[in-house]
């Protein structure tokens, strides 16, 4: 049986809404730039993985659809290479994610933060976006692991202070690149692992926004929230699932 299959389908218009997302916040990130000239291309990159990682799940759904029906036999070379081409697109932008933490680390070690503001101001962001959190709907082991990945990355930052944000960052970065690289690509559960990992890296340049709003006056920080929500809701709960 064949079909044509229609385009702009929701998912392949939720990678346009994404992308058009990402535009919109980068303009947020320019003052932050000032002090950490390595957040724009860090995003740049981490914005274009997940959009390619995107692209590369819907094919992947569509082929597993087109194999479980047994329909659509016709598609399935070409969803195959588009599995393939997209992942390995996603890869080589984490590649350069990671090549850019590496210089990151050098940009934080040369700025200042008053300890006890950005630790209260990091308290008060952490506060609102478990809030965010417990308001979404989904299910409470989905929220339980958004909000573990929350406390690691603040505890690290509390720990060790906001220069070891990169190298904890490339870490999870490196994580990712193992799990796209198996058979299922980590796309597996409700929340994928391979999700969870991309998410620990956008709240990697929330954080460092926020600080920096903070620190520095930039655009208030409140603002700056609301944009995150929307961009990590769109990317978790409406893109990939």
């Amino acid at each position: 049986m064949s079909a044509i299959k229609p385009g702009g389908t929701r998912e392949q218009n939720a990678v346009g809404e994404w992308l058009d997302r990402a535009a919109l916040i980068r303009t947020n990130l320019i003052t932050t730039a000032e002090g950490v000239p390595t957040i724009l291309p860090y995003f740049d990159s981490l914005s274009s993985a997940i959009a390619c990682f995107g692209r590369c799940e819907i094919a992947a759904r569509s082929l597993d659809r087109s194999v479980a029906m047994n329909l659509f036999a016709e598609r399935r070379k070409d969803l195959k290479k588009e599995v393939g081409k997209y992942n390995k697109a996603g890869l080589e932008q984490i590649g350069i994610v990671r090549k850019v933490l590496s210089k990151m680390s050098s940009d934080l070690s040369e700025t200042k933060l008053n300890q006890k503001t950005m630790l209260k101001r990091l308290d008060s962001c952490t506060n609102e976006l478990r809030l965010a959190i417990a308001e979404w709907d989904m299910k409470g082991s989905d929220a339980r692991k958004l909000d573990d990945v929350l406390k690691e990355i603040t505890g690290v930052i509390r720990k060790k202070g906001i220069a070891a944000l990169p190298a904890y960052l490339d870490g999870k970065m490196a994580e990712l690149q193992e799990v796209r690289q198996r058979a299922d690509r980590g796309a597996i559960d409700n929340i994928a692992w391979w999700k969870i990992l991309t998410i620990v890296g956008m709240v990697g340049w929330f954080i460092l926004q926020v600080l920096w709003c903070n620190a520095f006056g930039c655009q208030p920080a409140s603002a700056l929230f609301w944009w995150w929500i929307e961009a990590i809701h769109l990317v978790a709960f409406v893109l990939f699932c």
